[in-house]
């Protein structure tokens, strides 16, 4: 489980890390010694948190994936590529140097970030669960078969390349248990409700309506049934996620006529 942890830790702070670089260049500051200003309301934390999210999900897709056509998928490789992502994340961070000039407000946002994901505690146990579903078993089939080598990514059962399922694999082999899958799931939703209510913020509205929008999406029924969304081995979370990032950067293209950075990492992730 420790293993696990030090997986996700590490992804998520490479993907953080990489967002933070983006959007620092696309307000056009300094990475030495740069300043956060808070700009657009808190607007900065959500794009944040949005690019980080996108980043680290397709990493943990991307790694397994590639690990499965050099030789398979182990404990051992998924650590060294875990180990990797975390030096590269303290690089990054290094090398951006963030200098905040308002700390009193920052922590107030991380108490703020807390309370939310306390608030988030029963779906999470909603999502720790074993799968349902016989999409769900077939799909837990194939998954014991790419960590086995029994089978390959190429003849995945449901006619496609097994891209978003390799990032169930980190759970199965360095936690060895089988109800992780939905905190992956999990990390899906809580992006489709950011890649919702940034969007929303494009456009104009207040931000209490767009926070109200994006919570209703992530509440939507489709994502806490028992034959879909976050309880089960399918990618029905992760396409809703993509479309609404490819929205998000179509929106930002036509407003702004440029791509900067963090709408190239929401492209990568629709």
């Amino acid at each position: 489980m420790v293993a696990y942890l030090f997986w996700e830790v590490s992804l998520l702070a490479l993907g953080a890390a990489l967002a933070l670089l983006a959007l620092l260049h696309a307000d056009g500051r300094q990475t030495d010694g740069a300043q956060t200003d808070g700009k657009a309301g808190g607007a900065f934390g959500a794009e944040l948190l949005a690019g980080g999210l996108t980043a680290k999900l397709l990493l943990g897709a991307v790694i397994p994936h590639t690990l499965l056509f050099g030789g398979g998928v182990s404990p051992r490789s998924l650590i060294v590529a875990a180990a990797v992502c975390a030096l590269a994340a303290v690089w990054l961070l290094w090398k951006c140097r963030i200098v905040i000039p308002r700390p009193r407000r920052c922590l107030f946002a991380a108490i703020a970030v807390c309370v939310a994901l306390v608030s988030l505690a029963p779906l999470v146990a909603d999502a720790i669960r074993p799968a349902r579903g016989i999409d769900s078993i077939f799909a837990s089939h194939w998954l014991a078969g790419f960590i086995t080598g029994l089978e390959h990514p190429f003849n995945y059962h449901f006619n496609y390349v097994a891209l978003w399922e390799a990032a169930y694999l980190p759970a199965l082999v360095l936690a060895d248990v089988i109800y992780l899958h939905g905190l992956t799931n999990l990390q899906a939703a809580i992006l489709l409700a950011l890649a919702i209510y940034l969007p929303a913020r494009e456009a104009g509205l207040a931000a209490p309506l767009a926070g109200l929008i994006g919570l209703t999406a992530l509440l939507s029924g489709h994502l806490w049934g028992v034959e879909w969304g976050v309880a089960t081995i399918k990618n029905d979370t992760i396409a809703a996620v993509g479309t609404a990032l490819l929205a998000l950067a179509a929106l930002r293209f036509l407003r702004r006529g440029q791509i900067d950075g963090i709408t190239g990492i929401a492209l990568s992730g629709g």
